[in-house]
């Protein structure tokens, strides 16, 4: 079974972080566009319309949770992810609640993050399925 290609759009101030990034999603299968900045993928995301965004926490001018707020009014269907490179309880609960769908530390080599990708999205499309079917959001 064909492994279904999906848009990665990823938002790192670091090009070093932002490459890694690629380098393991691409090796996924994912087809990724990398950005430097929120102002940048704000601006560039209705036309690069991406199915997955990443989102480093901290980034000069924009930072990831006002990115997110954004990013959501614009991708009301797409999976956001933010990346840290700490655990902080109040940046989590701000992006969950600026629309992120998750929050995710950044490991070395980050193993983790094709598979949490693909769940996130499996997850957002049974929930569109349910309430198309039921009109709830379950």
């Amino acid at each position: 079974m064909a492994v279904e290609q999906l848009r990665v759009l990823v938002i790192d101030d670091s090009s070093l972080v932002a490459e890694a990034i690629r380098g393991r999603l691409q090796a996924a299968h994912f087809e990724v566009v990398v950005v430097n900045s929120g102002e940048e993928a704000v601006a560039q995301v209705s036309d690069l319309k991406p199915d997955i965004v990443t989102v480093d926490a901290n980034m000069p001018g924009m930072d990831g949770t006002s990115a997110i707020k954004l990013l959501r009014e614009q991708l009301p269907t797409a999976v956001i992810l933010m990346l840290t490179g700490r655990i902080n309880l109040k940046e989590k609960m701000d992006a969950l609640r600026a629309g992120a769908d998750d929050y995710m530390v950044k490991d070395p080599g980050l193993p983790e993050l094709p598979a949490r990708l693909r769940l996130l999205v499996e997850v957002r499309r049974k929930r569109s399925q349910q309430k198309a079917a039921y009109g709830i959001e379950i």
